[in-house]
């Protein structure tokens, strides 16, 4: 069973999933896009200038593994009463 991308918790793990489904390590454009859409489409800043789409990975990835995005989902689907946090 193919573990999915939410449930990565380190590079390895993450990696294993891109190998699973068939993404190549150096396609480093279809794995950032992976990961936003897991973390949902978060807006990135990079101050470094233009990075390259493996910078850009190893800052996406990072932040991935960090995990406060999962704490960002959590808060969307909560509700209070008739408000609906999102």
């Amino acid at each position: 069973m193919t573990m999915a991308l939410k449930d990565c918790k380190n590079r390895k793990d993450v990696d294993a999933v891109f190998k699973a489904k068939g993404t190549s390590l150096d396609n480093y454009e279809a794995k950032n896009a992976m990961l936003l859409d897991v973390m949902g489409n978060p807006q990135m800043f990079c101050s470094i200038g233009n990075p390259t789409d493996e910078q850009k990975y190893e800052m996406i990835l990072i932040s991935f593994l960090g995990g406060k995005w999962k704490y960002a989902e959590a808060l969307s689907k909560v509700s209070y009463g008739k408000l609906n946090i999102s």
